[in-house]
């Protein structure tokens, strides 16, 4: 992973704690795929710019504040980096609030984010990338 992966990371991370939806899609890729735990189960992939802005409406339904800091990079090869962060967030009606661990694979390649996957744990984001090799 380049440093410039990891400030790209960075960034995105920053954009989406503000809450920055142009900053976020000005840091993707056009043809970008987001897929969280959350659509994974609805068997669902955010695709685009268009992927971006529902993926902000989405969590803006379910939550009141969302904070996300990456703990962690892990290498994979020159694009992809698996990311260990910190999620907080506080539920948007209920007001209860989540504070845990979760990984992401983050596909960065020209200084744009190509993808996102989210997974329940560390070695699960390893097997996944290594598979996908």
């Amino acid at each position: 992973m380049s440093e410039e992966n990891e400030q790209v990371i960075r960034r995105a991370f920053d954009a989406l704690n503000r809450g920055d939806l142009d900053a976020a899609k000005r840091l993707a890729d056009p043809e970008c795929e987001i897929r969280t735990l959350t659509s994974s189960l609805a068997d669902r992939t955010y695709r685009g710019h268009a992927g971006v802005e529902q993926w902000f409406a989405d969590a803006g339904e379910s939550w009141e504040a969302i904070s996300q800091t990456p703990e962690r990079f892990i290498a994979v090869d020159a694009e992809r980096t698996v990311v260990h962060l910190r999620f907080k967030a506080r539920g948007k009606g209920s007001g209860v609030e989540i504070n845990q661990m979760a990984t992401a694979m983050w596909r960065v390649r020209d200084g744009t984010v190509r993808e996102v996957r989210n997974y329940a744990t560390i070695d699960e984001a390893l097997q996944a990338t290594r598979l996908s090799e």
